[in-house]
């Protein structure tokens, strides 16, 4: 697992955590605290991410979102991930099913 953080001067601002098995990777979590949001956090925590991951020779990123977080849909798909398929009843509480998607990385 790899992990990446960004900080303020008080605090966490956010974090995304990476499973990695070469050459592979799967994002299984990025958080961006709601007061940091639409400041760039998650896209340069993602860019350091797979910046990383392309020196480990990854060559594909997956993740799941759930299917009504339409902004973190269009957010993953701005930086070139696509929709690859659909797992019904993925997430618990509420139940919903998860988007699959999918990002090759490339030197």
């Amino acid at each position: 697992m790899r992990g990446w953080g960004a900080e303020t001067a008080e605090t966490l601002a956010g974090f995304l955590i990476v499973r990695v098995i070469a050459p592979e990777s799967e994002i299984l979590n990025i958080a961006i605290a709601p007061s940091q949001r639409r400041k760039g956090i998650a896209t340069a925590l993602l860019t350091e991410a797979e910046n990383t991951l392309k020196k480990d020779n990854v060559t594909r990123v997956f993740l799941e979102v759930r299917e009504s977080n339409q902004r973190a849909i269009a957010f993953y798909k701005k930086y070139g991930f696509a929709a690859t398929g659909r797992r019904p009843a993925y997430y618990r509480e509420p139940p919903e099913p998860a988007v699959l998607m999918e990002r090759k990385l490339t030197a």
